[in-house]
């Protein structure tokens, strides 16, 4: 095999793993928090959380809804404290720990894939093209924002279950 077939297969291995752990975090997981939080918000404040259960039982598998459910179902038994809130949703959210564990995995090996074709390429620089390097960062580029993504993913829910917790605690004042 030649150098510039490794340094482009290397590349190329690595950016559809990283791809193909983006496009689960943005298609399977993630849901606009503000939209969703928008309605549950509004369902809460009118007492049906019959309703706002529902909506997110309908998104189940996203983050977010995840993580909402187990809260508002312990939520609406009606002597629930905070912590046991909290504790619900944590518990809901933990259910898709092991995909976003199995994703960090992907996008490392995703950006150890690029990063030995650009080490390779670097090592061969005599026969190798500079315009080869280009999938090597284009997959490391891939590699670093799927894990910006999922990050964000995470830190975006657990922002709407915070405010959620406050409506929660208003509704019962």
């Amino acid at each position: 095999m030649s150098d510039v077939n490794l340094v482009y297969g290397l590349g190329i291995a690595g950016g559809v793993l990283a791809l193909a752990r983006n496009i689960f975090i943005s298609m399977i997981l993630k849901v606009n928090a503000q939209a969703l939080m928008g309605q549950v918000t509004k369902l809460v404040q009118a007492g049906n959380l019959d309703r706002a259960l529902k909506l997110c039982k309908a998104i189940s598998r996203a983050y977010l809804a995840s993580g909402l459910i187990p809260a508002l179902e312990v939520f609406q038994k009606g002597d629930a404290k905070r912590a046991d809130v909290v504790k619900a949703y944590e518990q809901g959210v933990a259910t898709k720990k092991p995909l976003l564990t199995l994703g960090r995995i992907a996008g490392a090996v995703a950006g150890l894939l690029a990063a030995a074709g650009l080490v390779h390429g670097v090592m061969h620089a005599e026969t190798v093209p500079s315009q080869t390097y280009a999938a090597p960062v284009i997959a490391l580029v891939l590699a670093v924002g799927g894990e910006v993504m999922a990050k964000r993913l995470q830190e975006e829910s657990n922002a709407a279950f915070g405010r959620l917790l406050e409506l929660l605690k208003d509704s019962r004042a």
